[in-house]
């Protein structure tokens, strides 16, 4: 059974272009359990808005202890500019100002030369995006399952989960990568299964 817990961010951007909210989180964790670090909008009517960062942990996930550097981005889209926006994480809340930052496809190719090392704002090795932000830059990623622990049947379990099934030209490539596999076992559920995770991008 997973569980649910905030994560204490040292360091909060926000950015707004185009109706979009763009929030860059950053922080230290002392385990490596990082992988799972999201940034949630709250379900409440008020205003200003307010974003939460958390993560899930899996029933029985091993955790190593480490000091584990970390940054997350996401995006968001709020439509009206707001100068400031609601943020909580383990210390509590606070306000965040909004900055206006340049136009939405200036705001994608920031968060890609950060995510792949090259010379972005973030100099920690471990960059998360959220899913907005990955659907923004054709970032897909599923998760699949075997109970026949077969490696080949959870591989095509998570790719029947994507998004995106099939060419959406003559000439397009789909490349995904294996980005974990692990065993699961016990549980309330009692579970015994191979997990295989993947991510694509397209490329022509």
């Amino acid at each position: 059974m997973a569980r649910v817990e905030k994560v204490k961010a040292e360091k909060v951007e926000a950015s707004y272009a185009e109706g979009n909210l763009l929030i860059l989180a950053q922080g230290q964790m002392h385990d490596t359990c990082i992988q799972s670090i999201r940034i949630v909008r709250a379900r409440t009517a008020v205003e200003p808005p307010k974003f939460v960062i958390e993560r899930t942990l899996d029933d029985g996930q091993f955790c190593g202890s480490s000091t584990t550097p970390w940054a997350h981005l996401d995006v968001f889209e709020i439509g009206a500019y707001r100068e400031t926006i609601e943020f909580g994480d383990a210390s509590g809340d606070r306000g965040i100002t909004v900055s206006r930052a340049v136009p939405f496809p200036g705001m994608q190719k920031t968060a890609m030369r950060t995510a792949g090392g090259g010379g972005g704002d973030v100099p920690v090795p471990f960059f998360t995006m959220g899913a907005g932000m990955k659907s923004r830059i054709g970032i897909e990623e599923a998760v699949g399952y075997s109970e026949a622990m077969s490696f080949a049947e959870a591989l095509q379990n998570a790719l029947k989960k994507l998004p995106h099934q099939g060419p959406g030209y003559p000439d397009e490539l789909r490349s995904y990568t294996v980005t974990s596999i692990r065993v699961e076992l016990g549980g309330v559920a009692g579970f015994r299964r191979l997990r295989v995770g993947i991510q694509g991008t397209s490329a022509s």
